[in-house]
């Protein structure tokens, strides 16, 4: 089975030129190597921005004990060398508006005295070639929010995400949280551009809430700006704001966003959506890694193949 498992689990080069009976036959390979709790659904296509895959995608039911609703999809990633982080030899060109925003409206309100490139520079993870492993990954992430609790009889959301938590759910349940490097690829799903969509940015700020009169779809055909809310090239549904950051296997890493702090902040429309960048990257602090709880958190589950 390992040998067949090598041989039948291409990198993303040989696999983008795959059949769709050599995909299928994948599957096959997949399934017998997965609990049963696995099933397969689909091969279908995903694309945004410069980049188009094709995609297996499974679904797994959850434990009936688990709060979570089920069944959750996860999308077959082929592994092999990728390359990931902020090439400085290769800058990010701002546009005027992006420019224009960067000087009136970050700099010049205080949120910072860096220049662009040198912000940029500071927030990205450096320029690096990695070996990823083919997995499975949850498509869209898991809330990470602490279980209700009862207060004068009436069951209360509590805000506050422990770290502790989440991976002991993850860990019972068979997966692993993905390390910072296999979250990055699967971000940017091959693409070399700043963001999973491409280099621009909407010139509003990122949207936070939707109104309770509008249901999900109304919501989002009515953004100007839709790209940022929709699957990326490898059908994983991301942040559309830089609250919903989420975590990684290093502890003390967290992505897809820097917990809205430039959105509470003011920092500009620029500067509010360079957190949903694929390559930036948030450190915890060591306060928050001592009391091992923040404010808001999601997760994705990851199995390796």
């Amino acid at each position: 089975m390992e040998n067949s498992m090598k041989t039948l689990l291409p990198a993303w080069e040989a696999w983008d030129h795959f059949s769709t009976v050599e995909c299928e036959r994948v599957a096959e390979v997949i399934l017998n190597k997965v609990p049963p709790s696995f099933q397969y659904e689909q091969l279908t296509t995903f694309a945004l921005g410069d980049q188009r895959h094709r995609i297996l995608v499974f679904t797994w039911t959850p434990p009936a004990s688990r709060e979570e609703q089920g069944p959750l999809r996860f999308a077959f990633l082929p592994g092999g060398q990728a390359t990931l982080g902020y090439d400085r030899t290769h800058p990010f060109i701002p546009t005027a508006a992006q420019a224009e925003s960067w000087q009136k409206e970050t700099i010049e309100r205080g949120y910072t005295n860096d220049s662009l490139d040198v912000f940029l520079d500071r927030i990205l993870t450096p320029f690096r070639q990695v070996e990823i492993p083919p997995l499975l990954m949850q498509m869209s992430p898991s809330d990470g929010d602490a279980p209700p609790i009862l207060v004068n009889g009436r069951l209360t959301p509590q805000r506050s995400v422990s770290l502790q938590r989440v991976r002991e759910t993850v860990l019972a349940d068979g997966f692993r949280l993905p390390t910072s490097d296999e979250w990055e690829y699967a971000c940017g799903a091959g693409t070399r551009a700043l963001f999973r969509w491409g280099d621009i940015t909407p010139n509003h700020r990122p949207v936070r809430f939707r109104p309770f009169s509008q249901s999900w779809e109304e919501f989002l055909s009515g953004l100007p700006w839709r790209d940022y809310v929709q699957p990326n090239a490898f059908g994983l549904q991301f942040s559309q704001n830089g609250y919903q950051w989420e975590m990684c296997q290093e502890i003390d890493m967290m992505r897809a966003g820097d917990g809205g702090i430039a959105t509470h902040l003011g920092a500009g429309i620029l500067a509010e959506w360079l957190p949903l960048a694929t390559s930036f990257v948030t450190k915890l602090s060591d306060f928050e890694l001592r009391r091992q709880m923040f404010s808001e958190g999601y997760f994705r589950r990851v199995y390796p193949l």
